[in-house]
């Protein structure tokens, strides 16, 4: 390769055998002590410059600006303080060049096109870098724009400072509560609170909070108009930067009609089992009475006839009361069913929810 640098290269050895000097005088200007710098990277920038100087690298493939990234935030290096790094040792090349009598234009213009070539390679693969990044940015927030809106579309959506005060709702809590955000919007959740939930419930869901960072159950609130509502939540909390707590946000779903639909065939159930119980009751109380006197008459000394359709009616009475029995029990294997399907269509719906939910954070993050 050749070289753009003729009269630099004419003293290549000499700067290879005055390697150790440069970088110590290097090291003296370091700003704010970097020690770990000058460890990790000007033993390659030095060699990385002598490769320029031998025309045997190519100008902008310097080793810092390839961790050029890793070294402002992993090193807790500014960019002012890399360029002074730079600059700093611009001046000691420039210094060794005039005290080993080497000085002249011709030396200081290609030492000047070295390290201001070199830099502005670094600055363009910064700002490439800075471009990707705001690329990146923009399309993630594209994106997560999209699933907020397909969060407040299918979802109740809430937010609270660490001390339960409500910082956010979105449009589908206040149509179903009745209050406008105006409303909610520096109160807690208690203001739609129904008589029917215990305080003691709300104590486990801080401490569950608290423990686990997260919050799934059923809870059941207050409209503004005082009609009450079923939510199945999932409340998680949302840290910040530092990793600290920084608010914690709801994401619920209304099941109301589920569960109401539930209550409902749980009341008819238990309606209609205690009228069974007092038609079996009323039934089998004559027809027990038929059998026992049957029974008595079979045992007297009657006729061969007249004991044939003794025990026609005795088989025939115990087996109405074996049907009687059999649709007892056939009723209360359908109501358990019915129980038992309700169930787990709520369990269904809970867990979809909440896997939407947490589909959604997941992307978010």
């Amino acid at each position: 390769m050749q070289t753009k640098t003729p009269y630099l290269q004419k003293y290549h050895n000499l700067f290879i055998s005055s390697k150790d000097k440069i970088k110590s005088e290097w090291k003296m200007f370091n700003p704010n002590n970097k020690d770990d710098f000058a460890s990790y990277y000007i033993d390659d920038t030095f060699e990385y410059y002598m490769g320029l100087i031998s025309g045997s690298v190519k100008l902008g493939d310097c080793p810092v600006r390839s961790n050029f990234l890793y070294i402002l935030k992993e090193k807790n290096v500014k960019v002012e303080q890399l360029f002074d790094m730079c600059n700093h040792y611009r001046k000691v090349v420039i210094e060794f060049v005039y005290d080993s009598n080497i000085y002249s234009k011709e030396i200081l213009e290609e030492v000047s096109y070295l390290f201001d070539e070199n830099f502005k390679a670094i600055l363009q693969y910064f700002t490439n870098t800075i471009s990707e990044k705001e690329q990146e940015i923009s399309y993630n927030v594209k994106l997560l724009n999209e699933y907020k809106y397909a969060l407040d579309e299918s979802a109740l959506i809430s937010k609270t400072d660490t001390d339960g005060n409500i910082t956010y709702v979105n449009d589908k809590l206040c149509q179903l509560c009745g209050y406008s955000k105006e409303e909610l919007i520096g109160k807690k959740h208690s203001i739609m609170k129904h008589k029917d939930m215990s305080s003691q419930y709300f104590k486990n869901l801080w401490l569950e909070l608290k423990k686990n960072g997260i919050f799934k159950g059923i809870i059941k609130n207050t409209k503004k108009n005082t009609e009450s509502f079923y939510i199945d939540v999932t409340i998680v909390k949302i840290n910040n930067s530092l990793g600290d707590l920084s608010e914690y946000m709801s994401i619920a779903y209304d099941i109301t009609i589920l569960v109401n639909t539930r209550l409902e065939a749980l009341k008819a159930g238990k309606a209609k089992e205690y009228f069974l119980s007092n038609m079996s009751h009323e039934i089998r109380t004559p027809l027990n009475a038929i059998l026992g006197f049957v029974n008595l008459l079979i045992d007297d000394n009657v006729s061969k006839k007249h004991r044939k359709y003794l025990d026609i009616i005795n088989s025939s009475g115990k087996n109405l009361l074996n049907i009687i029995n059999d649709i007892l029990d056939f009723s209360k294997l359908r109501d358990f069913l019915i129980s038992f399907w309700t169930l787990g269509v709520a369990v269904a719906v809970s867990a979809t929810h909440t896997a939407l939910g947490k589909r959604s954070r997941i992307s978010m993050s």
